[in-house]
Order: C-alpha cells, then structure tokens, then sequence
C-alpha cells in the first residue's frame, strides 16, 4: 500500500532545500561583500611587490651604495696611471761661519719646479720637467755676492729593478679594489635575492593566510546553517537542547577562530609591507588584493636537473664566493709579501739641457741649448738585513690561503648536501599536497552527505561536527603543504639567484 505525502514524509526533502536555499543565499551575500570589498581594495601581483622592493627597500639601497663605493675605490686606485702634473716652489738660505777668513756670509736659493709624469705597469715612472732657480751667495769679508741664474729642461725615467718590478706589483691594489668590487657586486646580487625571497615568502604566506580566512568564514557558514536546522529541530523537540547549546559554543569558536586569522592576517599584511619598504611608513589602511595565484605558481614550475641546480648554486653561492675571493686576495697579498723579500734596487736616467745667466731668469731660460746638454745615471740600493716583516707576511698569506681551502671544501659539501637535501623535501611535500588535496575533497564530500543525514534525522550533531572538523583540518593541512611546497620552491629559485625573473615570467 503507498504511502501518503504528509508532514512527515515529506519533512527530510523540506529541509535539504531549505538548507541548500540557505547555503546558497549566504554564499551569495559572501560573494556580494567579497566583489564589494575587493573593488575597493589594491591589485599587488607578485612582479609589482618585487618592484616595490627594489626601489624602496633599504638593505637594497644599502648594498647598493657599497658597490658604488668599491667601484670609486676601484677607479681612485687606477688613477695612478693617469698623468700627473706636479709644481712645486721651494725657497732655502743658509748661513755658516767661516774659519779661515773669519767672515759670517750666507745663501739663498729660490727655485721652481714644473713636471708632467706618468706611472707604467712595470713600475717606472716618467717625466718631462722644467726648473729654474736663484743662486745667491753672499760674503761679509771682503764683501762680495755672487748671482747666478740656472733653467733646466730635462726628461727623467727611473724603473724599480728589483723590489716593485713588474705588473703583478704595480697593479696589487688596483687588483686588490677589483676584488673587492667584484664581492660588493655579488653581495649585492645576494641581498638583493635575499629581500626579494622575504617578499616571495611573506606574499604567499598572506595569501594564504587570506585563503585560511575564507576556508573559516566558509566553516563558519556552514555551521550557522547546521545550527538552524538543529534549531528548527529542537524547536520541534525532535533534538534535545543540549544539540543547539553545542552548536551555539561551536559558533562561538568559529568565530573566535576568525578573530585570530583577522589578527594574523594583519600582521602578514605588515609584515610584507616591512619586506618591501624596510619601514613603517607605509599607509596601513591601504588594503592590498593579491592577485599572483599559489597554484599558478605551483603549475608553473618546472624543476631544474639536480646537477644543473648544484653547479648554479655553487658558482652563485656567496660564501663560496667569499672564498674564492679570499683565495685570490691573499694570493695577491703572498706575491707582494715575497717580492718585498728582494733588496731595493732602482736605476735612473736623466736626459737634460741646461741654460745659464748672471742677471735675469729669462735670460737663463733662452741660454738652454743642445750645446749644454747633460746625461745623469744613477742607482740607489736598499739590502734589508733582516726582513722580519716581509717573512711573516708570507708566512701569514701562506696559512690563510690554506685556511680558505679547507673553508671552500667545507662549504661546497654543505651546498651538496643542501640541494640534495631541497630535492628530497620538494618530492616529498609535492607529493604531501597532492594527498591533502584528495583528503579534502573527500572531507567535502562527507560533510555534505552528513549534512543530508543530520537533516533527515539519521545521524547525530557530534557526527557531523566530527566531519566537519575534519574538513577543516583537512583545508588547512593542504594550505599549510601548498605554504611548505611554494616557499621550496622560492628557496630553490634563491639558489639559482632567479628571484627577480622569476616574477617577471610570471
């Protein structure tokens, strides 16, 4: 015999569409506010904060005035090239007492000098210079002067022929500058990566704080429409009302939990306003929508061969670099240490023609002529006893360079071990997000068909809180894995040192 449509019978299908009715009218009013909210809000793609960033933040800024200095240190230490224009005036006078005619008489000597020099690679040094003085002497008895004016045209070269020879010599500090530069400009390149990997992490960590936001607010929608229909069932005391008393606490905790996420998102939001900017002088009322998607990202990726990775970050790793840089100093500074070891040996030549006069300087100067030519040598030797100094500075350069090959073998097993080590934890926590991502779409399958239960009376509220709590834990474990797998994936750019045109590919 069929059975007739009374209140009864039809009762369960009321209530699924009352409560579907229910679910989609509040997510209507959810999306509403969400447009609403985002219309006035910021669109911040990942490229934009990485623009940001290079333009604002200061440890940026910072490195990158270092490398201007290492570069104005560089071209200072290269000036020694450059021709120099030396003038230089000097007056002496002197005076003595002479015994044998019992007489007090003096002299004075006016003179200047002008030069155009210029230093080589080897060491030598050349020159074109012009000189002209006073000669005046004078005699207390008898009384007597003697005036003579002198001007001197002459070309000198004087080469280092032992200690400083050579161009390793000449060049150690510019060698030494170019060093230096080259580390400021892989420290910059290092910071600059470093920042822009603060930025990576902290953009996605707010965004999916912000995903954990939705995922509570859509929880929290869902356990206010399981509470009407516990409720409505209460009223109809077909449930008791230690039912709706557990639901009412439960949305108490969902909100709760709401108030805590809003907390943390905020200060996400800070925090990535701090990556970017180095400051606090960012508007916080300004609201940003991020627009750069986690999962875009995800699908995007491509992971690079293990070898491929270890070369790049052991060439671009900066305490590798450090070291490199170390080994080549110090290098530099044994050569020089040895080659102080030598005597001190420099040879001179001076090519000149000489013009004289007892009146006037010009006349001095017209009087110079091939005719009064002159021809100097000369040579000057220094033979240290005991180079004490010089020793220790090659003992000192010799056990450095050997501590910073110990210190590079050691960093490049760590870099090893660390891609090694990036490679696991990428397989792993790929493979943990596609997992959690099955978990939560069949957490959402059982909660949905609990919430059809509940609603026909066939299951219990803890039941179904039981579900629902698994659902949650579900979505926050798959936020957490896909955080855990897009930082790696940050990490592995920042060791290629791609963080910048990694955003811009985007």
């Amino acid at each position: 015999m069929a059975r007739g449509f009374t209140i009864r019978n039809v009762f369960p299908l009321i209530k699924r569409i009352y409560l579907r009715i229910a679910l989609m009218a509040i997510f209507l009013i959810h999306t509403v506010f969400i447009v609403h909210a985002r219309a006035e809000s910021t669109a911040l793609s990942l490229a934009e904060a990485f623009s940001n960033a290079l333009s604002k933040n200061r440890t940026i800024a910072y490195y990158d005035i270092e490398k201007e200095n290492a570069e104005i240190e560089l071209g200072s230490q290269r000036s020694i090239y450059i021709p120099q224009f030396d003038l230089m005036g000097r007056w002496d006078q002197y005076s003595w007492k002479s015994d044998n005619i019992n007489s007090y008489s003096w002299m004075e000597m006016p003179r200047l000098t002008a030069s155009i020099q210029r230093k080589n690679s080897y060491g030598g040094v050349s020159s074109l210079n012009f000189s002209t003085q006073k000669d005046k002497t004078v005699y207390d008895l008898p009384t007597a002067q003697e005036i003579e004016y002198r001007s001197s045209i002459f070309i000198k070269y004087e080469q280092p022929l032992l200690r400083g020879r050579g161009e390793a010599v000449t060049n150690f500090e510019i060698n030494k500058s170019a060093l230096a530069l080259e580390l400021a400009r892989q420290r910059y390149e290092d910071n600059k990566n470093a920042v822009l990997f603060n930025v990576f992490r902290d953009y996605f960590s707010l965004f999916l704080t912000v995903e954990e936001l939705r995922v509570k607010n859509e929880i929290r929608e869902n356990t206010q429409a399981i509470f009407d229909v516990v409720k409505e069932k209460v009223e109809m005391r077909r449930l008791p009302v230690t039912d709706q008393n557990k639901m009412q606490t439960v949305l108490y905790i969902r909100d709760r939990e709401i108030l805590e996420i809003e907390n943390l998102m905020r200060q996400k939001k800070n925090q990535l306003m701090l990556s970017m900017f180095s400051n606090v002088d960012y508007n916080k009322d300004k609201d940003y929508r991020l627009t750069t998607s986690i999962d875009e990202i995800i699908k995007g990726f491509r992971q690079p061969d293990p070898s491929d990775i270890t070369a790049k970050a052991e060439g671009m790793d900066l305490e590798l670099i450090g070291y490199e840089n170390d080994f080549q100093r110090y290098g530099l500074e044994l050569f020089k240490a040895r080659d102080d070891l030598k005597p001190e040996l420099t040879g001179a030549i001076e090519l000149g023609a000489d013009g004289y006069d007892a009146e006037r300087w010009l006349g001095s100067a017209t009087d110079i002529s091939p005719g009064n030519y002159r021809i100097l040598l000369s040579g000057t030797l220094k033979f240290p006893v005991k180079n004490t100094m010089a020793r220790s500075k090659v003992r000192l350069a010799e056990n450095r360079i050997r501590q910073v090959e110990i210190q590079r073998e050691n960093r490049i097993q760590e870099v090893r071990n660390y891609i090694s080590e990036l490679y696991d934890d990428l397989e792993t926590v790929k493979r943990k997000v596609e997992l959690s991502e099955e978990i939560t779409s069949i957490s959402k399958q059982n909660l949905d068909y609990e919430i059809e239960r509940l609603v026909a009376e066939k299951t219990t509220v803890l039941n179904t809180l039981d579900y629902q709590t698994s659902l949650i834990n579900a979505e926050l474990d798959m936020i957490a894995n896909k955080l855990d797998y897009i930082i790696l994936i940050g990490v592995c750019r920042l060791y290629q040192r791609e963080m910048e045109t990694f955003a811009n590919n985007q």
